[in-house]
């Protein structure tokens, strides 16, 4: 069978390239459909328990996805548990509150609290920092009222009074990126000499995550291409030999990559790392080809072959070598499929997608 492949293969080469290329063409145009998704809920194991019970208790109890801000005092710069302090995450708790794609009412700091005075006549609902006294004696007495709160210290607001949280949900039908885009344009705008804000909680996590592994790809593969191509150069010596191997390789991740498009299946944290796979896999049969066919050719210059003989040998040596590792390149291919496979049984879809395309 792989000598009757061989043949066909040989006696007509313009015909696969271009088979191959257009096949490629074809997949590739998937691209445009393809998906990026790092968010962690891409790679959870499908009908999972745990997976299963955390959703619905999330609906049952009405839990958004949330973004949470860490304000922080700078060095020498006044306590959150200050008047200024507190008048700043006022002021931060209502313009977040302002902020398209937050669920308002879940919002929840220090300046969300409920406190019920009692002076006994009248029954006073309100918030503690409703009012913030200019003295410092009523500030303290303030502050003491909020560490009498049970979310207060440990949560709210540090017991030395460095730190605050104010946990700024998303509602549903906010995008993620989005929201946490909107987060970050707010704290640029409220860049302030006496405190600072982060960023924080899983939601950041994931997205910051997703970002890195992209950012790292973008430099990460040129950087790989540019190694393989020098080390094809150095070894092979000829720009086809460089050439060749690379267009295989972009060949096989623009037809894989393409062909998730058209199936509508994501790249996830765990797909992201294809490119160089791909890549490291695809160029190594080319290598092994073209090495076996500068040997042959070496072996017909110490002849001494004149240019026709030399243009007769290429074809020669061509069909000499690939007929000579014809079987070794099928073995490694179809036993590194199978190994690949193996993914199969993975219960998180990412990891099957990884196997399948890879």
């Amino acid at each position: 069978m792989i000598a009757r492949f061989n043949q066909l293969v040989l006696k007509r080469p313009a015909l696969w390239i271009t088979l191959s290329v257009l096949a490629c063409a074809i997949l590739a145009s998937g691209l445009a459909k393809l998906n990026i998704r790092t968010d962690g809920e891409a790679i959870y194991p499908e009908n999972n328990s745990v997976v299963t019970n955390t959703i619905a208790d999330r609906e049952t109890f009405d839990d958004p996805e949330q973004v949470i801000l860490l304000i922080t005092t700078r060095e020498n710069g006044p306590l959150l548990s200050s008047r200024e302090g507190l008048k700043f995450v006022k002021k931060a708790h209502e313009e977040i509150s302002a902020i398209e794609g937050v669920s308002s009412a879940h919002i929840l700091s220090i300046a969300s609290l409920t406190e019920i005075t009692d002076d006994g006549k009248t029954i006073r609902i309100g918030e503690y920092l409703d009012s913030i006294p200019a003295d410092s004696s009523s500030v303290y007495d303030l502050v003491s009222r909020l560490r009498e709160h049970p979310l207060t210290s440990g949560l709210l607001l540090s017991p030395n009074g460095t730190c605050a949280v104010i946990y700024a949900p998303m509602k549903k039908s906010e995008n993620r990126l989005s929201f946490i885009e909107k987060m970050r344009f707010f704290i640029r705008d409220n860049a302030n000499n006496d405190f600072e804000i982060y960023l924080t909680g899983p939601l950041i996590a994931e997205a910051t995550l997703g970002e890195m592994v992209l950012r790292d790809l973008l430099w990460l593969v040129p950087i790989m291409v540019s190694l393989i191509a020098i080390l094809l150069l150095l070894t092979l010596r000829t720009p086809g030999g460089v050439m060749i191997p690379l267009l295989v390789a972009l060949m096989t991740l623009l037809s894989a990559l393409g062909l998730m498009g058209h199936l509508g299946i994501p790249v996830t944290l765990v797909t992201t790392i294809l490119p160089i796979i791909l890549m490291a896999i695809s160029i190594t049969d080319s290598i092994h080809i073209l090495e076996r066919v500068q040997d042959g050719l070496s072996a017909v210059k110490g002849k001494n072959a004149g240019a026709q003989g030399m243009s007769v040998s290429m074809k020669k040596v061509s069909e000499n070598a690939i007929k000579q590792i014809a079987w070794p390149i099928v073995g490694t291919s179809v036993t590194t499929a199978l190994a690949l496979l193996s993914f199969l049984s993975a219960s998180m879809a990412p990891m099957r997608h990884f196997g399948i395309f890879t």
